[in-house]
């Protein structure tokens, strides 16, 4: 089976993004790395991204660079990823857990 990037890119999403984490780490595909690429975040945003991926040993990293916008984020996550496949999520949604089996599918 093939191993899926979960490329976020987030801006200020300190307050909900270990929510939309949680559920990628519900899916019940379980090859999956997730790359966060932290688009110049005035907040705490990329501290609580590598908090959440410490406490759950999740594959995966944090990337900060400066602002951007969403497709130069996209862009800097395309090149940290190490996954046959992609996928994109909001910093703001969340998924149910059967999405990355359904689409690898």
């Amino acid at each position: 089976m093939p191993r899926v990037s979960v490329l976020i890119p987030a801006y200020a999403a300190s307050k909900f993004i270990a929510a939309t984490l949680d559920s990628v780490a519900a899916q019940t595909y379980r090859d999956f790395e997730i790359i966060v690429v932290d688009d110049g975040s005035p907040d705490e945003t990329k501290l609580t991204v590598d908090a959440w991926l410490a406490r759950t040993g999740t594959p995966g990293a944090c990337v900060r660079r400066p602002n951007g916008r969403i497709a130069a984020a996209r862009n800097t996550g395309l090149q940290a990823a190490k996954g046959e496949l992609i996928a994109l999520l909001d910093h703001d949604d969340f998924w149910t857990p059967d999405k990355l089996a359904r689409c690898v599918a």
